[in-house]
């Protein structure tokens, strides 16, 4: 059975900016602004590169390792976010989060730690695995237009739609305590969660209270998206696709910004 399709309403457009272009800038980790008193401020980062990202094939639920370049990128996203006082670190419950959540939490011991299969990429269904540009005009982009046109109930052959994503996601955000509810007062300050290219993009856009906007944000591997939650829930974007640690990293091919 298929999860309850998310309404506008009672996602309750909670965001403050109106552009998500606006958001997308180059604003380093270092220098974000301080977080406001009563506020709880999530770092929705995205797992380090695999092979198959660099091969690009789409993943989704199957559980991949990281790969050299994403190990090292993982100590990167790490490094950068050692001071931050994390009460939680949390991940999807696959192997590439959850080695990317692993890196951040070395700096973190007292931290609660949690693995969560509702922050698991999407389910491509048959897709998983195939080249995306072999199959991107026929079997690809006419799933992501319907998307595009509204009807985010449409889903993968054997995979999630984009409501499905939304929902467990939602959940877990829920669960977690930063959408406000009896959650909230056990809820961190601080709280990361390693999660993926595409759940990303489709959590953003339903905390936004639009699907159908999800295939404007980019998300490159390990990369930091920061957004402060009130204590009823209502949350604002800080920050999309934050990447700036990376720059002391050795000159190297990487994956694309499309997520898999």
């Amino acid at each position: 059975m298929r999860p309850p399709a998310i309404s506008r309403r009672a996602l309750g457009l909670l965001f403050s900016s109106s552009s998500l272009s606006s958001l997308a800038s180059d604003l380093g980790a270092s220098s974000l602004p301080a977080l406001a008193s009563g506020k709880r401020r999530l770092y929705l980062c995205r797992h380090g590169e695999t092979d198959w990202n660099m091969a690009d094939r789409i993943q989704g639920s199957t559980d991949n390792p990281l790969n050299a370049v994403g190990r090292s990128q993982a100590r990167a996203l790490a490094e950068s976010l050692r001071d931050v006082p994390f009460g939680l670190v949390a991940s999807s419950n696959l192997q590439r989060a959850r080695e990317t959540a692993d890196a951040v939490a070395e700096f973190h011991p007292a931290a609660a730690r949690r693995a969560d299969a509702g922050f698991a990429e999407m389910h491509f269904g048959t897709l998983e695995g195939r080249v995306l540009s072999e199959i991107r005009p026929t079997l690809y982009n006419p799933t992501v237009e319907k998307w595009s046109a509204g009807d985010v109930d449409v889903a993968w052959p054997e995979g999630e739609s984009l409501n499905d994503v939304a929902a467990r996601g939602m959940a877990g955000l829920k669960e977690i305590g930063l959408l406000g509810g009896p959650a909230a007062n056990r809820c961190p300050r601080y709280v990361l969660i390693a999660a993926h290219g595409r759940f990303n993009k489709i959590l953003i856009s339903a905390l936004r209270g639009d699907l159908t906007k999800s295939g404007e944000i980019e998300q490159g591997n390990t990369c930091v998206n920061v957004i402060d939650f009130a204590a009823d829930g209502s949350c604002e974007i800080v920050a999309l696709n934050l990447r700036d640690h990376l720059d002391a990293l050795p000159s190297m091919p990487t994956a694309t910004l499309a997520s898999k």
